[in-house]
């Protein structure tokens, strides 16, 4: 996977207190009219807050619901705001202004997420959907997420407590809410999501001082762009780089990671002249014991380097190199995180993607592999060279630049499920 991120500047002060995120929101874009923050007055909120917190009829959420369903046009599939305004100033009494943040929030349930609303406003796949625009109001509106949807009244009450410190906070400049995938759970609940082991910058330092690998020396004279595509820059190798795979319901991103960044520079490299998708199977499963467990971003590098990495596309050859590779990936597709939409495939942790163990270690090509790619050890791909770690974002755009697509690994706190 390739990340396009930020890290926050060290020489900044921050309050001692404050949970940090190496995310920064530069990247997540919301598709929502645009609203002033804090458009609701005091007097709006005070009649929001008199409202019964539960999923009631007269709750702030179900008057809602019910006047965004008087201003969405079946036939048009538009949504009309002044409808919307109207119906809440008069069965709320809240001002224009502020029922606003929450028609932005309307259309967007109406244009996204018909199909997971179809059971209630208040139910899990709803508020999932909607759960980006639930945040937009909450900002707009001056209104926390829990009083603006009262059905994630179950809340942990440690998140509770992780939420109302960062709202209290100054300037922290995005709203922290209880997000439906994790609510129930006490922060750290996506500690299993994340399939980088132990200490990536510890290990990385040591694998420095062993001379295993070496640092990369930025450039100077080397000007970053405001935008550079990997693609457009190396058009030849576009297909390899362009092909994103799926790790399945398996935490062997670390793997993923390595053998499409090695391919996408193995291509690179040759001037398109070799340009095979190395196996994430070979990768995962022969470098480390348990590959679904999580592994290290250094590993893939140096297996690859010293044994050799086989041909393998994913699962039953789809992707764009189909079938006939030594060693395609033998875990399901699965959908992953966020509105079902037009994938097809069973979500993490339903029938047909359940939680995955480590498969062995392939020895011998699939029953599918053709032409040069049928003998295992033959179809071997390995490099010279030294492995290079860069950090910060100068060095990494500039790695990127030099010779291609990285991998790297990034530290989650526990907020970022809040965001």
């Amino acid at each position: 996977l390739h990340f396009n991120f930020l890290t926050p500047d060290p020489s900044a002060s921050r309050p001692a207190t404050m949970h940090r995120t190496l995310l920064a929101a530069a990247g997540l874009v919301v598709a929502v009219q645009e609203v002033a923050a804090g458009s609701c007055t005091s007097d709006d909120l005070n009649k929001i807050n008199a409202l019964p917190k539960d999923t009631s009829s007269n709750s702030f959420g179900s008057k809602s619901n019910d006047c965004g369903h008087k201003a969405y046009e079946i036939l048009s599939g538009k949504f009309d705001h002044d409808k919307f305004n109207a119906c809440m100033a008069s069965s709320v009494g809240i001002s224009s202004a502020c029922s606003e943040c929450f028609a932005a929030a309307g259309e967007y349930g109406a244009e996204k997420c018909k199909a997971a609303c179809l059971l209630g406003w208040c139910k899990e796949g709803c508020l999932q959907c909607t759960s980006s625009a639930q945040q937009t109001a909450a900002t707009c509106s001056g209104v926390p997420t829990q009083k603006v949807t009262p059905c994630m009244s179950g809340v942990h009450p440690e998140r509770q407590q992780q939420i109302e410190e960062i709202q209290q906070m100054e300037h922290v400049h995005w709203t922290a809410g209880a997000h439906a995938r994790f609510a129930s759970e006490a922060p750290g609940a996506s500690k299993s999501l994340c399939g980088v082991k132990g200490s990536w910058k510890q290990a990385l330092q040591e694998a420095v001082l062993r001379g295993e690998v070496r640092e990369f020396k930025h450039d100077p004279l080397l000007a970053v762009p405001l935008d550079f595509d990997s693609e457009k820059n190396w058009p030849k190798c576009a297909k390899i780089i362009g092909d994103i795979r799926d790790q399945s319901n398996c935490g062997c991103c670390w793997a993923f990671a390595g053998a499409e960044a090695a391919s996408d520079r193995m291509c690179i490299a040759t001037d398109a002249k070799i340009m095979l998708p190395l196996s994430a199977q070979d990768v995962c499963f022969c470098s480390s014991f348990n590959g679904c467990g999580g592994g290290m971003i250094d590993t893939p590098w140096s297996f690859i380097k010293h044994r050799g990495a086989v041909t393998g596309g994913q699962y039953n050859g789809t992707g764009p190199f189909g079938q006939g590779m030594c060693s395609d990936f033998s875990l399901p597709h699965c959908h992953h995180h966020g509105p079902q939409g037009k994938d097809p495939y069973p979500a993490e942790g339903q029938p047909g993607c359940p939680s995955e163990r480590s498969p062995r270690c392939p020895s011998t090509c699939d029953a599918s592999a053709s032409g040069e790619h049928k003998n295992f050890q033959d179809d071997k791909f390995s490099f010279q060279g030294e492995i290079e770690t860069a950090s910060g974002e100068a060095q990494i755009q500039q790695m990127i630049m030099k010779g291609g697509p990285v991998e790297t690994a990034f530290t989650v706190y526990s907020d970022f499920e809040n965001y």
